[in-house]
C-alpha cells in the first residue's frame, strides 16, 4: 500500500480562486522515524501483557491502526459547496 504523497486544494469564489499543492512525500520520513519510535514504545508497554499470556496488545494495534488509517486516505475526494464558494480537496 503506498501512502498519499500530495493533497490538491483548490478553493473558488465568485470566479475568484485559488489551488494550493501541499506535497505529503515531504513528510513521509518523519513520519516512520515517529512510527518506528511509537511501535517501539509500544511494544514495551504491552510487555506486560504479553508476560502474563494474554493476547492484548491495545498499544501497538492502536499505533499499526494510525498508519493504516494513513494510508487509507489515498483517493479521498471531498467537494463542498454552499453557494458562495467551492471547495474541492483530493489526497492523491
Amino acid at each position: 500500500m503506498m501512502p498519499p504523497a500530495l493533497i490538491y486544494i483548490g478553493i473558488k469564489k465568485k470566479g475568484r480562486g485559488f489551488r494550493l499543492w501541499l506535497p505529503l512525500f515531504l513528510l513521509w520520513p518523519i513520519v516512520a522515524v515517529l512510527f518506528l519510535a511509537a511501535i517501539s514504545i509500544s511494544v514495551v508497554t504491552d510487555l506486560p501483557s504479553l508476560i502474563k499470556r494474554k493476547a492484548y496488545f491495545r498499544n501497538t494495534r492502536l499505533a499499526v491502526g494510525c498508519l493504516q488509517a494513513g494510508m487509507a486516505a489515498k483517493g479521498l475526494r471531498v467537494w463542498a459547496d454552499n453557494g458562495e464558494a467551492n471547495v474541492k480537496i483530493r489526497v492523491v
